[in-house]
């Protein structure tokens, strides 16, 4: 960001989080929003929304839609189109299953290990849920045409997208700051839509000459992501950066939440949903079952929040 800034001439500001203003900013923000947190990226959202608000910036603009619409999430393109070539005849419903559990905090198996049975019972094992994504997938492939993979990007946009506008939102105005999402724009989504997927997502093998007078040797595997989206600003853009490798927020958070472990011995709503031995795996290794940590954490405080 600091590169960029200097290289088209902009301000830049960082805005610094440390250990114990994530867990202190992650109770208050559950508090004020009255539901837990989806993504620890929230609570650098928020950190970010309250320095613009500290410097007067009271409208934003961010980048919400980049990934969704131009395929820039590597690992579930990658994991949806493995899917969708050895699973090229399977029903929509195991597409939708896919993309349920490629993005879920924890896969199927292991919340049937972790959740009660009561709960579970009570849930119909996640039968309502399961509907929804069967009927979304199904639409989302109507949309496509059937091209498998271009339904699985369409799914993120579904889900993804629409989950990160809310949280950009309710963290930006938790400090009075407005969040505007440009490639986000309907036009924009329209246009991303009518592209090819090869201008948005490709994995190409790259080659050595063989000796054998073969032609060539597959030795590496190249995955572009975004890439109608890179090629559009490459002239603005650093090369450098352009072509880095995608990343997030860098909040160590997995180590971080061992500060908020006590939290699970005064919930009784943690007891009620999940199993003795999961809380007490949490409890003794937080950071090597982030995972399952942060969802479980989460629904702690919230639950204390709320007074049970």
């Amino acid at each position: 960001a600091a590169r960029v800034a200097d290289h088209i001439g902009t301000t830049h500001a960082e805005a610094h989080i440390t250990r114990e203003l994530f867990i202190e900013r992650w109770q208050w923000m559950i508090r004020e929003l009255g539901v837990p947190l989806s993504t620890p990226n929230e609570v650098a959202i928020h950190a970010v929304a309250a320095r613009l608000r500290a410097d007067n910036c009271i409208v934003t603009l961010s980048g919400e839609g980049a990934d969704e619409l131009f395929a820039g999430y590597e690992g579930p393109m990658r994991s949806a189109l493995a899917f969708t070539q050895a699973a090229s005849r399977a029903p929509l419903a195991d597409h939708a299953m896919h993309a349920l559990y490629a993005s879920a905090w924890v896969n199927a198996e292991t919340k049937a290990a972790v959740v009660n049975e009561n709960i579970r019972a009570d849930l119909d094992n996640d039968a309502w849920l399961h509907g929804v994504y069967v009927d979304e997938f199904r639409a989302m492939a109507d949309e496509s045409n059937g091209r498998l993979l271009d339904a699985h990007l369409r799914m993120q946009r579904r889900v993804n997208l629409a989950g990160l506008l809310q949280r950009l939102d309710t963290a930006t105005m938790l400090n009075g700051v407005e969040g505007r999402t440009p490639i986000a724009d309907i036009r924009v989504a329209e246009l991303a839509e009518s592209l090819p997927m090869s201008l948005k997502f490709a994995v190409d093998d790259d080659t050595e000459p063989s000796t054998s007078g073969g032609g060539g040797v597959a030795v590496a595997t190249k995955v572009r992501t975004k890439i109608a989206l890179r090629d559009a600003f490459r002239d603005i853009v650093p090369q450098e950066v352009m072509d880095r490798p995608k990343a997030s927020f860098p909040l160590p958070f997995q180590g971080w939440m061992a500060d908020a472990v006590p939290v699970l011995d005064r919930s009784a709503l943690v007891r009620e949903v999940f199993n003795g031995a999961a809380i007490a795996a949490v409890k003794t290794q937080p950071e090597k079952l982030w995972n399952l940590a942060w969802p479980m954490l989460n629904l702690a405080m919230w639950g204390e929040s709320q007074g049970f």
